[in-house]
């Protein structure tokens, strides 16, 4: 046998090496008898148990870093509350008792009776709309906003840009929402039939109509399109047996729901009594429904053939329900409250999984998921907590707040009754 310290075992050695990098199971050669060769074969045996019960050294140092990222995260970014709050600019706005707001893209559109304007991080317009409306309603889906006269007759839609178009129509509008491409549907209401019309984003209409009475296939409630447009989920009131019900349906304007009748993919008329009053879809492929004792969560992962990702029941009474990033909230009673303004908040995401529970005690007004964050507001003060239900600031800003919305991590316009403001908060 030779010496394990000998140049001809170093070289059986080397050998042996280089024959693991090309075969995991080398065949050594050994002209000088079994027993040597014997003793080849459990070294190598041992040096392949070690290497197999090690991870390689990247997989170890991904790991650690991600722990690392993790732990910084946590330290710097979820559990610090902010301790700094600063003014960047402010514009004052004249008083108008129907001036709302909303996040559209990076920034703020203001709208009103008279008007829209963009308004870009430095606080001037980027774009501005006048118009004549009674009560205007928004909603925007990606970089597409409609602003429509609700109970009237005429809409706009928006783009990052500007104005891409307008329309209008002879029945009154009782809802109308965009898709991320900028098609429009809307409700029309009649004596004695409903519409769910469609319009291009330069404002004419489509040739795609949904007509419904409500003894046959009911009220439209409310409606909901997929960020391409070619989904909507709709909400109906109905008769039956002479008692009222409620269902949801999906649609298919694709090529893939040409050949279905009537291009619906799916309804769901479980419901029976209780008011399903919103759906939304969550992302091309998930929805939700609101009714007043459940939430129901839509998987379109098949186009064709929707299902229920998950129903939750919910017992005791629902305060608020609000949606924003694909997250679902629901503000209920709080068990076991120390005190009658707490409230428990659940975050869901949009399969129906809990994303994360906590309990308020702020007594408010609006509520709102906007970047990471949920934000109450109350007029006078605020409290924001992140998605991961941490508290991050409570307290007052600069003046009345009625909206308050996230720009980014540090960045947010405060709307007041007469103001609005960018503001830091670190």
């Amino acid at each position: 046998m030779a010496d394990r310290n000998s140049k001809e075992w170093q070289e059986r050695k080397n050998a042996l090496r280089k024959n693991m990098k090309i075969n995991p199971n080398p065949v050594v050669k050994n002209p000088e008898g079994e027993e040597e060769n014997e003793e080849l074969e459990e070294y190598e045996e041992s040096l392949w148990e070690k290497l197999r019960r090690q991870p390689p050294f990247w997989v170890a140092v991904v790991f650690v870093l991600l722990i690392l990222l993790v732990v910084i995260y946590r330290m710097f970014f979820s559990d610090v509350r902010v301790t700094e709050t600063a003014e960047v600019w402010t514009v004052e706005m004249k008083e108008n008792s129907y001036t709302n707001f909303i996040l559209f893209g990076e920034n703020v559109v203001k709208y009103d009776r008279d008007g829209a304007a963009y308004y870009g991080a430095d606080g001037t317009s980027i774009w501005s709309q006048a118009y004549e409306m009674t009560y205007p309603v928004a909603s925007k889906n990606g970089d597409y906003l409609v602003i429509f006269d609700q109970k009237g007759y005429k809409f706009y839609i928006f783009n990052l840009e500007g104005s891409t178009g307008n329309g209008s129509v002879t029945l009154p509008i009782t809802k109308a929402v965009v898709s991320g491409k900028g098609v429009v549907a809307a409700i029309l209401e009649d004596a004695a039939a409903n519409y769910i019309r469609f319009f291009a984003p330069a404002g004419s209409a489509l040739d795609i109509e949904i007509k419904t009475i409500l003894s046959g296939d009911g009220y439209p409630l409310d409606i909901s399109l997929s960020s391409d447009g070619t989904l909507l989920a709709a909400s109906y009131v109905y008769l039956s047996a002479g008692a009222m019900q409620n269902k949801v349906v999906f649609y298919n304007f694709s090529d893939a729901g040409k050949n279905v009748v009537q291009r619906i993919v799916g309804g769901y008329e479980h419901y029976n009594d209780a008011i399903v009053a919103d759906v939304e879809f969550l992302s091309q492929k998930e929805a939700v429904a609101f009714a007043d004792d459940r939430l129901t969560f839509y998987s379109l992962h098949n186009e064709v053939s929707p299902e229920i990702a998950k129903e939750i029941e919910i017992s005791g009474e629902i305060h608020s329900v609000f949606t924003g990033g694909g997250y679902v909230g629901v503000v209920t009673d709080a068990e076991n409250a120390e005190s009658s303004s707490q409230r428990k908040v659940t975050l869901y995401n949009g399969n129906g999984s809990v994303k994360s529970t906590f309990v308020t005690d702020m007594t408010y007004e609006d509520v709102l998921i906007t970047g990471d964050f949920v934000v109450f507001t109350n007029g006078f003060e605020c409290r924001i907590y992140t998605t991961d239900g941490d508290e991050k600031y409570s307290g007052a800003l600069f003046g009345t707040i009625v909206k308050l919305i996230n720009i980014d991590r540090q960045n947010w316009i405060q709307i007041g009754s007469q103001t609005m403001k960018r503001i830091t908060l670190k």
